[in-house]
Order: structure tokens, then C-alpha cells, then sequence
């Protein structure tokens, strides 16, 4: 859970989430308009910079499937080429909607959203993403958030969360035990969960390069249930590609940084507790 305000339009913002879905809860002043600025093209780095140069849009496309949801999918270029499938829902329809097609290229529209909210009640939108498309995306914001009980969504996101965070009891100065458990969450932010929800798990953006020190022997100490998943994610991207992963994005490898740091993780797993469930790629590069 998280929270802030928008200090130059005077917005209240929540936000939780679920494996797949982001939902937010926007509270608006007393006689301001409510609005919604869908920008889908914006990223954290700029493309015109020399360093992102690689970075492009390959195709985008976004429509509303109903009046209160937004549907799309793009592929872009960010490293490694990745296709995302979208779905954005309100818990109200816009009362308007203006599109800003992009001027040249292929990136995605932007919307300027408009709503009709009662005094003091809050907008709600949920955020469903998949690595498939946006049917997947609908699917997964069904499965995983169908209702609008943020409450209920930020208590079961605290569980979890708290569940994981419970496996180590640290003591002292609450300076020191705030930063442990602040790593420790971060730990545990990635790897990245990439299939959808109801399918066999798939994990993704593994910094293989940085992690295979400490992060990924830790894995199997704190949450030996989830590395077999890691070790058959990574194996079955090498059958895929023909190699095993250097610096795996999004299904994909981006060949960031030199050697291929995925196989101490792998071995570190088979030394520890055994063959993996699946067998390793059959080609080598």
C-alpha cells in the first residue's frame, strides 16, 4: 500500500496491488474537475537520450472494450523487445474522452479522461497487465481484483507481504531493523512473475549479473519453495533461445554484461537440494 497527494492539483492518491493488478483509489478537491491523464506512451527513460538509442515502439494499439475500460497492447524495444497487453477499468465510465493520437511513429494514443463524481466519493481505477495481450490482462484483473474493495485488496497484499517478511526475526536499533526489512522487501520484489494468473508460473527479469552472489543463495534459504519455479524459468528461456540466460528481461535476454552468471544460480539450486524439475537446454552458445 502506498500513499501520497498531488501536491500541485490537490489529489489524494492509494495504491495497492496483486500479483497482476495495480488499483487506485484518486480522492479530488471540493469543485475541481475530476480528471485522468492516460499517458501510455511515458517510460522512465527518454529515448532521445544517446544512451536509450535502442529503445522503439514496434506496434501499439488501445481502444475502449466497454464505457469504463481501456484495452491495448504494444511492443517496444527497452533493452530486449517485450509486448505487453493492457486493460484499464474505472469504476465509472468517463463522462468525456478526448484521444491525442502520437503525431508521427507508432506509439500509443493518450487520453484526457473526464468524470462525474459525487461529492467526497473517490475515483477507483484498476490496472491489469500481461505479457500476452490484453484478453490475458482482462483475465488476469478478473481472477485476481473483479471487485472494487480496496481494503480488502490492501489487507490480503499486507499478508502476503507480511508472511514473507515474518520468515526472518531480527532485533536492535530500530534504525537497523528498518533498513534489514526494507532489503528484505526489495529482495523480493523481483524476480518478476511474467505468466498469467491461473498458468504455471514463469518468472522473468532476473539480474543475473547482480544477483548470483547473495540474492539468489538467500532464495533458497527464505523461499525454497520458489526457486524450483526460478531454476525452470531460466532453463526453459535457454530451450527457447538455444542458451542460458545472461540477463533475462522479460522472457527474453537482453545480453546486458559479460559471462553467463545463470549457471552458479542453477548449480547453487541442483547442489543444494537436488535436479531441477525440468531438464537444461541442449545447445550452448
Amino acid at each position: 500500500w502506498y500513499e501520497t497527494k498531488l501536491q500541485r492539483f490537490g489529489v489524494g492518491v492509494e495504491v495497492t496491488a496483486t500479483e497482476h493488478v495495480g488499483l487506485y483509489s484518486f480522492a479530488y478537491p471540493t469543485g475541481t474537475v475530476a480528471r485522468v491523464y492516460v499517458n501510455l506512451p511515458f517510460a522512465i527513460h527518454y529515448p532521445q537520450s544517446p544512451g536509450f538509442a535502442h529503445c522503439r515502439w514496434h506496434a501499439a494499439e488501445s481502444c475502449f472494450a466497454d464505457p469504463a475500460t481501456l484495452v491495448g497492447t504494444y511492443e517496444r524495444t527497452v533493452w530486449s523487445r517485450r509486448k505487453v497487453g493492457f486493460a484499464v477499468r474505472f469504476d465509472r465510465p468517463p463522462v468525456a474522452v478526448r484521444e491525442v493520437k502520437p503525431v508521427e511513429g507508432i506509439a500509443p494514443s493518450r487520453y484526457l479522461l473526464d468524470f462525474d463524481l459525487p461529492e467526497g466519493v473517490p475515483l477507483r481505477m484498476k490496472v491489469a497487465l500481461s505479457a500476452t495481450d490484453a484478453d490475458a490482462a482482462l483475465r488476469n484483473l478478473a481472477a485476481e481484483a473483479s471487485g472494487w474493495d480496496f481494503a480488502a485488496l490492501r489487507r490480503r497484499a499486507e499478508e502476503k507481504w507480511n508472511e514473507v517478511l515474518s520468515r526472518v526475526r531480527v532485533e536492535g536499533d530500530p534504525r537497523v531493523v528498518t533498513s534489514f526489512y526494507t532489503a528484505l522487501y526489495r529482495l523480493f520484489v523481483q524476480p518478476n512473475l511474467l505468466s498469467d494468473s491461473g498458468t504455471a508460473p514463469r518468472y522473468s527479469t532476473f539480474s543475473c549479473w547482480d544477483t548470483f552472489r547473495a540474492a539468489h543463495p538467500l532464495y533458497t534459504i527464505l523461499a525454497p519453495e520458489k526457486v524450483p519455479d526460478f531454476v525452470d524459468s531460466l532453463l526453459a528461456q535457454g530451450r527457447q533461445t538455444g542458451f542460458l540466460p545472461i540477463w533475462p528481461l522479460w522472457g527474453t535476454d537482453n545480453q546486458c554484461m559479460i559471462a553467463t552468471h545463470s549457471v552458479p544460480i542453477i548449480v547453487d539450486w541442483f547442489l543444494k537440494c537436488g535436479a531441477p524439475r525440468t531438464s537444461p537446454p541442449t545447445t550452448t552458445a
